[in-house]
């Protein structure tokens, strides 16, 4: 089958929040962000397009324009890779904070991949297809990891790195990420792991 704006366009959409980190990101490359998504779940698309999705597929595999590529486990479909620590299911989303996704968000859709980083968030998909065997996809086929899930991430954002403070009273700003698991807290030290 064949998804097209249009069709999407006779669905009912929702909107979901969501956040997308990088692979790259670290406490020093703030490569994160949140947004307001619009679109279904990829298995509702799906169901509403009249596709079915095979019992027996290992992988969905993508296809972009940018001559990108990549996979994840069938079973995200519906947010049931335990690996991820999600139940979210796959989305297919058209909007972002309301207005429709520009270019260097994936217009004219994308897809969202609750628990992965960004590599697993295809852009500008052009092919997706069932496989019953595993895919390499461009980035994992230079090294970087297939699962891709989430890693705990913190990113201080002030006083900046290497900053020399004075006495007293020093406000930290920053945040955490761990996708879906929860932050239970958050340690500091200024004695290079001697206390926190």
């Amino acid at each position: 089958g064949t998804i097209t704006l249009d069709a999407l366009m006779d669905l009912a959409p929702r909107d979901r929040e969501h956040t997308l980190q990088c692979i790259g990101a670290s406490p020093r490359v703030l490569y994160i962000d949140n947004a307001e998504w619009t679109g279904l779940p990829f298995r509702e698309v799906l169901e509403g397009l009249g596709i079915p999705v095979p019992v027996d597929a290992l992988e969905l595999v993508f296809r972009c324009a940018d001559d990108y590529h990549t996979s994840i486990p069938a079973t995200d479909v519906d947010g049931a890779t335990p690996e991820t620590g999600t139940t979210e299911p796959l989305w297919l989303v058209w909007k972002m904070n309301g207005e429709p996704l520009l270019g260097g968000h994936g217009a004219p859709f994308r897809f969202l991949t609750p628990g992965r980083y960004g590599t697993k968030n295809p852009k500008w998909p052009l092919s997706i297809d069932f496989a019953d065997e595993a895919h390499t996809g461009y980035w994992e086929g230079r090294g970087w990891s297939n699962t891709a899930t989430y890693r705990t991430n913190t990113f201080v954002l002030g006083p900046p790195t290497m900053s020399v403070v004075g006495e007293g009273t020093v406000r930290i700003l920053g945040s955490a990420f761990s996708g879906p698991r929860a932050i239970e807290r958050v340690e500091v030290t200024v004695d290079g792991g001697e206390t926190w």
